[in-house]
């Protein structure tokens, strides 16, 4: 098996669903949508591995192909029982949806009538619909009701988190089906459909790092991700002294010790400035709330300094917190110290 993009393509879009599957198990406590969303990502999960062994095992060509349909379909159905699980609602007609799947992967495994022939060379896939294709379109027309479900109640909902959720979500949605219909293509020979899928994965994967999609906190130690600075800085280090020694040619170890104190010197000046910038983009990524807070108070304590009056000062704290906190209505209010009680001083 020789290794080119055709197949690595595939291979990380497995490892990409395969991870986001383990986040979604581990997550607790498993409510409906969890269940329902990790049945999505199994489906795009096994989607991914057909395609890899469809490039790989090419004797069995034709198999691989009836389970890469076989997957879609799946994908199409349990993402739309996932949609309606996060907008709570179902149609009347959803329950006969597994019916309709059930049939619609048995004639595309075990019969030619969805998929006639399906062969590969040299990494490029070439195959064609049998005449009961049409039996599986309804399958991306359930894709696109899951789509205008998610605009809509996107439409629906006021809370900007929620929004963000269901924005990412329906980005990632509509990359999948878009590399499907590609599939009916003279492009349908190149895994773009994988592609799309493995984009996809990550979106999904930032939504929930950065929007917590269905609630879900993945718990990463920040020194995990403040390693990364650590690791890139050492790296680099050791490059800058091989090269040295590979360029110059110093074999002593007087010499050696001299180039890794010069180097070393160097990195300590350079790295602590990118060990700084490497954290604060880290937190503004990865932890937006504590990066937010942080910036709201470097904010005020540089503002509210040189300002005297008290109704100034808490109005320029409430319209900081407000904003940082996405809070619609707040009031200020300070203890008068005659009568004890509390008036309002502030209010948005």
């Amino acid at each position: 098996m020789i290794w080119n993009i055709n197949i690595i393509v595939p291979f990380i879009a497995f490892f990409l669903y395969a991870g986001l599957i383990i986040l979604v198990v581990v997550s607790r406590p498993q409510t409906a949508s969890r269940r329902s969303f990790r049945l999505f990502l199994l489906s795009m999960a096994s989607w991914s591995l057909s395609a890899f062994f469809l490039l790989v095992d090419v004797s069995r060509a034709h198999f691989w192909m009836k389970m890469l349909s076989s997957s879609a379909i799946t994908v199409m159905v349990t993402l739309y029982y996932f949609v309606e699980t996060i907008i709570e609602t179902r149609a009347r007609w959803a329950r006969y949806l597994v019916f309709y799947m059930v049939i619609s992967i048995g004639l595309t495994l075990f019969s030619d009538l969805v998929i006639e022939y399906a062969v590969v060379v040299d990494s490029v896939v070439d195959w064609d619909f049998g005449p009961l294709i049409l039996f599986i379109a309804p399958s991306y027309l359930i894709m696109l009701y899951s789509i205008y479900l998610l605009i809509n109640n996107y439409q629906d909902i006021e809370d900007p988190n929620q929004k963000n959720r269901l924005l990412y979500l329906t980005v990632a949605v509509s990359l999948i089906i878009f590399g499907s219909i590609v599939n009916f293509t003279d492009l349908g020979k190149y895994p773009l459909d994988i592609a799309a899928n493995g984009l996809s994965a990550l979106i999904i994967a930032y939504s929930i790092l950065r929007h917590q999609l269905l609630d879900i906190r993945v718990v990463i130690r920040q020194g995990l991700l403040y390693s990364i600075p650590t690791v890139i800085i050492g790296t680099t280090y050791f490059l800058i002294i091989t090269l040295f020694l590979n360029i110059f040619h110093f074999y002593s170890g007087v010499e050696i010790f001299l180039t890794s104190l010069v180097v070393a010197v160097i990195t300590a000046l350079v790295a602590e400035p990118l060990r700084i910038r490497a954290q604060a983009i880290i937190d503004r990524m990865f932890f937006r709330e504590k990066y937010n807070s942080s910036q709201m108070l470097q904010t005020l304590s540089g503002s509210v300094a040189a300002i005297l009056d008290i109704y100034k000062i808490t109005s320029m704290i409430l319209d900081e917190v407000c904003s940082t906190l996405h809070i619609p209505m707040a009031a200020f209010f300070l203890r008068d110290q005659v009568t004890s009680r509390f008036q309002l001083t502030t209010q948005i």
